[in-house]
C-alpha cells in the first residue's frame, strides 16, 4: 500500500474518531436531558432504539477499533509501544465476546465487557497524558518505541491512545444504555 493511501486512511480514521467523539457527547447530553425531563416523548423512541441495539453498536465499535489497531501496526507499519499493547489486551477480546453475546442474545455480557473497557480506558487516558504532558506522568519503560512518542497526530490532537480511548468510552456508554434497557423492560 502506498504512503498516500495510508495517509488517506489515517485521515478518514481521524474523522471517524471525531464523529465518535461527537456521538459520545450527544449520547451523554441526550441521556441527561431524558433523565431530567422524562416528558420529552420524542426522545423515547431514540433511546429505545439505542438500548435495543446497544450491544450491536458496542460490537461494531470493537471490531472497527481492532481492525484499526491491526491496520496501524501491520499495514501502516507503526510499531505499538508497551502501553499500546496493554490497550490491545483489553480491546482484542471484545469483538469475540460481544459477537458471541449477539448470537446468544446475552445481555449479561456487560459484566464481562465493562471491566475490560474500563481498564482499557484508564490505560488510554494515562497514555494520552504521557504523550501530551510527559512531565505529569511516570516515564515509560520500553525496549523499542517510547510511549511518549506521538507516532501519528491527526487534526492537532488525535493520537493513537485517544483513538483507543474514544472506542473504549463508546463501548462503555453503549453498554451503560443496555443496562438502562434491562432495568426498564
Amino acid at each position: 500500500m502506498t504512503r498516500e493511501a495510508i495517509d488517506v486512511i489515517l485521515n478518514l480514521s481521524g474523522a471517524g474518531v471525531i464523529a465518535g467523539q461527537i456521538l459520545l457527547i450527544l449520547l451523554i447530553l441526550l441521556f441527561a436531558l431524558f433523565q431530567t425531563n422524562r416528558k420529552i416523548k420524542r426522545l423515547k423512541p431514540f433511546f429505545n432504539f439505542i438500548s435495543y441495539n446497544s450491544i450491536t453498536f458496542a460490537f461494531l465499535v470493537s471490531v472497527i477499533a481492532t481492525i484499526g489497531s491491526l491496520f496501524l501496526s501491520e499495514i501502516a507499519q507503526i510499531p505499538p509501544c508497551r502501553l499500546c499493547w496493554f490497550q490491545r489486551i483489553f480491546m482484542f477480546p471484545l469483538p469475540i465476546i460481544l459477537g458471541v453475546a449477539l448470537i446468544k442474545e446475552d445481555a449479561g455480557v456487560k459484566k464481562y465487557v465493562i471491566p475490560l473497557a474500563a481498564i482499557g480506558s484508564i490505560i488510554a487516558i494515562y497514555h494520552y497524558i504521557l504523550q501530551t504532558a510527559p512531565a505529569l506522568a511516570l516515564p515509560c519503560a520500553s525496549d523499542a518505541v517510547s510511549c511518549t512518542t506521538k507516532q501519528i497526530e491527526l487534526f492537532g490532537y488525535i493520537t493513537i491512545p485517544l483513538m483507543s480511548l474514544t472506542a473504549f468510552l463508546l463501548i462503555l456508554i453503549f453498554l451503560f444504555l443496555a443496562e438502562r434497557k434491562t432495568k426498564t423492560n
